[in-house]
């Protein structure tokens, strides 16, 4: 689990947003939206600790991430950020290295470690591209890989920085049920960046709504939309619907219609 107390984060100095006092739970898959410049990659930054926060601190399980070494933290956490450089490796090798901070001196890959990369595979359904390159496989099979890595490396948290961006439908809705499963049957901490506010409300167990610099909702999806600022925050009136048995949401611009697309390092 991780918990934020009085978390002020930026750059140089200047806070992107203020006052952050929340817990992302276990076993849950937590969305993070907002506007373009809200302070959502900033955010995931902070919690990751590629940025120290301005004030207040970010505890993971109880503990203050400072605190923490980078060997301490690859073992708790990993990431699938957007700008990630496909390496030119099989697909076997690059998950095989979510292995490598459990690794003593020296350096060498056990027999525990390929025989998780393979469950790890297998649970993605992608064993059948173990051998091809990560270079040369699609951006949605990419994912799965990069989720497979996340799996093998067997930590409790697991950070998603807009990881369905540029995926075919198809695509994005496998990815949403993988990270699902990642946190419901794993039981991990699965913490999302998302610009899709309709599949973050239809797949997320909770969401952290950004604007204005400050945390300005925290809630479960059937609460954002009972609270009815999604005009407010988005400028969008979102409909709920129920098709074939499950919630979908619709949206339409709303009175006061913001840019809730394209992509932002904030």
């Amino acid at each position: 689990m991780i918990e934020t107390r009085d978390l002020t984060l930026g750059y140089d100095g200047n806070s992107v947003v203020q006052d952050i006092n929340t817990k992302f739970e276990s076993g849950k898959l937590t969305l993070i939206l907002g506007l373009n410049g809200s302070g959502k990659s900033t955010l995931l930054k902070t919690l990751m600790g590629i940025l120290k926060p301005i004030d207040g601190s970010v505890l993971i399980d109880g503990e203050n991430l400072e605190n923490l070494s980078i060997q301490q933290r690859a073992k708790k956490m990993s990431a699938i950020m957007q700008s990630q450089k496909v390496p030119s490796m099989s697909v076997f090798q690059y998950v095989l290295h979510g292995r490598f901070h459990d690794l003593s001196w020296p350096r060498r890959y056990r027999k525990k470690d390929r025989l998780l990369t393979l469950k790890a595979l297998k649970a993605m359904g992608i064993e059948e591209l173990a051998d091809c390159r990560m270079d040369e496989i699609s951006g949605g099979q990419r994912q799965k890989a990069s989720l497979a890595q996340a799996l093998c490396q067997d930590g409790d948290i697991v950070f998603l920085d807009e990881p369905a961006a540029y995926l075919d439908a198809a695509s994005q809705f496998d990815l949403y049920k993988k990270a699902k499963n990642l946190a419901h049957k794993q039981k991990k901490t699965v913490i999302m960046i998302s610009h899709d506010l309709p599949a973050a409300l239809e797949n997320a167990d909770e969401v952290r709504i950004l604007h204005q610099g400050k945390l300005y909702f925290s809630g479960t999806p059937e609460e954002f939309i009972q609270a009815d600022i999604s005009s407010e925050v988005f400028g969008l009136e979102i409909i709920e619907e129920m098709i074939q048995g499950k919630k979908r949401y619709l949206y339409l611009p709303g009175e006061n219609q913001n840019q809730f697309a394209g992509h932002n390092e904030n």
